[in-house]
């Protein structure tokens, strides 16, 4: 898919590395067959942050790990965020890496690239960590993109996506400008 998702992003001229395009579907318009993609905006990291989810790199480990091992990995890598402090937080991952490494060493080797990005979000006050190693915030200004913008059939150009989608953060704002985050109002 990734060798199609590229040749769809050179046709279109899109160099934004986060739109993959997941499906197509087919409209015909004045007599002519039309393909027309769908587009999804993934976050790699929290944007304001740079930390990467735990929430979906326990996913991740899930998907590559055996059934019988799922439970005693989760319960390990959950002590992770649980920690008082990142020097903490490090020891434990760095056990988590030795007792582990044999059995799934491609699965270690991953979070291994991630580490520096991994426990980013421990340079924050205590309250507001919780709001950044997962990014609900995130998926649910996504889902509302999406929910906005599935009625609308295509979008003619790049430019009409954008202002589409900043007309729609600008709404979000609006709507939610007096709300305060779990965490955020303590600190």
């Amino acid at each position: 898919m990734s060798s199609y998702n590229n040749s769809i992003k050179f046709s279109l001229d899109i160099e934004d590395s986060n739109i993959i395009f997941e499906d197509y579907f087919y409209r015909i318009e004045h007599g002519i067959k039309q393909k027309i993609y769908q587009a999804v905006l993934i976050p790699p990291a929290c944007p304001y942050c740079g930390s990467v989810s735990l929430v979906h790199v326990m996913r991740n480990i899930c998907a590559k790990v055996r059934v019988e091992d799922r439970e005693a990995i989760m319960n390990e890598f959950k002590q992770i965020h649980q920690q008082a402090n990142k020097a903490a937080a490090v020891d434990v991952l760095h056990a988590f890496y030795a007792k582990w490494d044999k059995s799934y060493n491609h699965v270690i080797r991953n979070l291994k690239d991630i580490e520096p990005d991994l426990l980013v979000f421990y340079n924050y006050p205590k309250q507001i960590r919780a709001s950044i190693y997962s990014t609900n915030m995130i998926e649910a200004f996504n889902n509302v993109i999406k929910r906005k913008a599935k009625p609308k059939a295509e979008f003619p150009t790049e430019q009409s996506l954008d202002t589409f989608i900043g007309i729609q953060a600008m709404s979000y704002n609006d709507r939610y400008f007096n709300r305060i985050h779990k965490g955020f109002g303590q600190v």
